[in-house]
């Protein structure tokens, strides 16, 4: 569920009793930060808000509600009022659980020439605060303070796989400052994927393109890996791996004028993951980039899906079978590491004119028309034709009826039937 803005009338109060697991991607720029947080909303007949926290150097990006398939658990809702992040609960009978997933980008806070660079951890205000850290993209040591240091119990550093883990209890809205030198960093690690699908829509108002890049990994532990190097810095970046979202960065700083942003995430110990990138750039003038990746593919395929009236064709390439069946669809084979390819694309608009609409209309019109003047002279013809036999057959009495196309002669007269004739003419006949 993405988070809704909207006015707050009062501050709402603390949620109850949490458990926070935050993981924290530290970077020299901007810090990402993805939380997990379990609690439990007690019965209620009104609806209940909830203050998660109150930090102006906090930008949530996505947030999403778990109810663990209770379908009769409260509808719930996040929503941000400036630096205000509220918790919506409507009313409900019974004590219910839920899982909240945040992603947040933290500003840094001003750094001093050669000092470490600092951000402030926002902390969910709670009654009771249980939370633990697990730091990427950097090495220990880390430093976390409390401004208040009375507040804070039981702090202590936990050796968890590649990445530290950082656990504390502590009084409600307590303000913890985490501290790190660049000169610490540890380096990315390589993503190593078995298969990539590059999805490519093409959108006319404005003039863009949509990517969508599917990469299929195998076994992975914590921490921040490379994922691949992108031609030129795009427009919006958003990583997802099964469906939700990952603190995802691009690093533009390289040592090679030719080579373009590298793209990090954060990613989690799992036996294989689906990792997606999606992000748009401007509309290519000769055609498209295909990305980078850092290890080398046994199969990538480029697939150009055909919207908003055009239609895309591949120019030619040399290593790559292109198929048209549904779009056009380029297929490489053991893909070297950090190979970009140019691959050329035509794209051809399938918009029909209205004018040529309107003419093939009046045609068909016209086709018609001619063809009912022609059936009706031919039937005129016809008929007239039939006429005109009749009239000779009369003229000539010629019988048709008994099947003979001669004239039947007529018999031989006798003397009294030439006299009968004779007085029956009209000149017989006295005045």
């Amino acid at each position: 569920m993405a988070p809704v803005a909207g006015a707050l009338s009062a501050p709402a109060p603390a949620v109850p009793a949490v458990l926070q697991d935050v993981r924290l991607d530290l970077g020299t720029e901007r810090a990402s930060a993805l939380w997990h947080i379990a609690l439990q909303v007690e019965a209620s007949d009104v609806p209940r808000t909830f203050t998660l926290w109150d930090d102006a150097h906090v930008e949530l990006v996505h947030a999403r509600i778990d109810t663990h398939g209770v379908q009769s658990a409260p509808d719930a809702q996040i929503r941000t009022s400036n630096a205000l992040v509220i918790l919506e609960v409507a009313p409900t009978q019974h004590t219910r659980s839920l899982s909240l997933t945040l992603y947040a980008r933290i500003a840094l806070l001003p750094r001093m020439s050669g000092g470490p660079y600092a951000i402030r951890c926002p902390v969910l205000r709670c009654d009771h605060n249980s939370l633990q850290c697990q730091f990427y993209s950097c090495a220990p040591p880390i430093h976390v303070r409390a401004k208040e240091p009375h507040r804070m119990q039981s702090a202590q550093w936990v050796e968890h796989d590649a990445a530290p883990l950082w656990s504390a209890h502590f009084a409600p809205t307590t303000e913890l400052h985490l501290e790190w030198m660049p000169v610490s960093e540890t380096a990315p690690i390589p993503l190593h994927a078995s298969a990539v699908y590059h999805e490519i829509w093409a959108c006319t108002q404005p003039q863009r393109l949509e990517h969508c890049v599917h990469v299929h990994v195998g076994p992975l532990s914590h921490g921040t890996y490379e994922v691949c190097q992108l031609p030129s810095a795009p427009d919006h970046l958003a990583a997802y791996v099964d469906g939700h979202p990952v603190p995802v960065r691009i690093d533009a700083s390289s040592t090679s004028p030719m080579a373009g942003p590298k793209v990090y995430c954060m990613l989690v110990a799992t036996t294989h993951a689906h990792l997606v990138l999606r992000y748009s750039t401007p509309w290519p003038r000769n055609g498209v980039t295909r990305p980078a990746f850092s290890c080398c593919l046994p199969i990538l395929c480029l697939r150009l899906h055909s919207t908003n009236g055009q239609r895309a064709r591949f120019g030619p390439l040399g290593k790559a079978h292109t198929t048209y069946v549904t779009g056009a669809v380029a297929t490489w084979f053991d893909v070297e590491p950090y190979e970009f390819v140019q691959v050329p694309v035509h794209w051809i608009s399938e918009s029909i004119s209205l004018w040529w609409r309107y003419a093939a209309l009046a045609l068909s019109v016209a086709a018609a028309f001619l063809a009912l003047v022609a059936l009706y002279i031919l039937h005129a013809t016809s008929e007239y034709f039939d006429l005109r036999t009749d009239m000779l057959a009369m003229a000539l009495d010629i019988d048709f009826s008994d099947g003979a196309w001669l004239p039947t002669p007529p018999a031989q007269r006798s003397y009294a039937q030439q006299l009968t004739a004779w007085l029956q003419a009209p000149w017989a006949v006295p005045v």
